[in-house]
């Protein structure tokens, strides 16, 4: 697994949505397509589309295991509303599977292959934002990225929390210098 996601959320990048992929795919960076609200078809045409334009990334997909496998998708993100991973697993061994938490102690109750822990840092949103801010993740043996508010500013914070890696939405302008802070000691 790599150790920087970039968020592909289908509402932020519609309009540049395989341009910004072909982007974060020539970082070598994972590739998270977060679609929300849309029909399985429409899912499964923009996946495999994304699939097709970038055949080496690492993609994954939010909570339809079953077009991540189709389309050949390295994982599935599920959240609090999706079916149990163990489930998922089950279904589709071959995916990684990650999981969306917004504390630690929802990541010792979940079995997951990696984890997004949010939000970090406050980002805008339409609804309040409690930032995590000072969340110390040290001594948990598991895959945690911290997501939410994650920019070049931040990131040494980051990694001071113990984060094995970073999630975000609005990084992917910074990648470059991202993966550069992200991967100093």
């Amino acid at each position: 697994m790599k150790k920087i996601i970039v968020v592909l959320d289908f509402d932020t990048f519609e309009d540049t949505l395989f341009e910004t992929a072909r982007y974060a795919a020539s970082c070598n960076v994972c590739i998270w397509l977060r679609i929300k609200g849309k029909s399985g078809r429409f899912i499964f045409n923009t996946a495999s589309k994304l699939r097709n334009l970038a055949p080496q990334a690492h993609l994954i997909l939010s909570e339809r295991a079953d077009i991540a496998h189709v389309c050949s998708f390295d994982g599935v993100h599920l959240n609090a509303g999706s079916p149990p991973p163990q489930k998922i697993k089950l279904s589709f061994p071959d995916l990684k599977i990650g999981y969306s938490a917004h504390s630690k102690q929802e990541i010792h109750e979940i079995e997951a292959d990696y984890y997004t822990l949010s939000p970090v840092f406050y980002t805008e949103k339409s609804y309040p934002v409690i930032p995590l801010e000072n969340v110390n993740i040290m001594g948990i043996d598991k895959k945690i990225y911290a997501l939410g508010g994650i920019n070049s500013g931040n990131i040494g914070k980051v990694k001071d929390m113990g984060f094995y890696g970073v999630a975000g939405i609005s990084f992917v302008q910074e990648l470059p210098r991202i993966k550069k802070l992200f991967a100093q000691p």
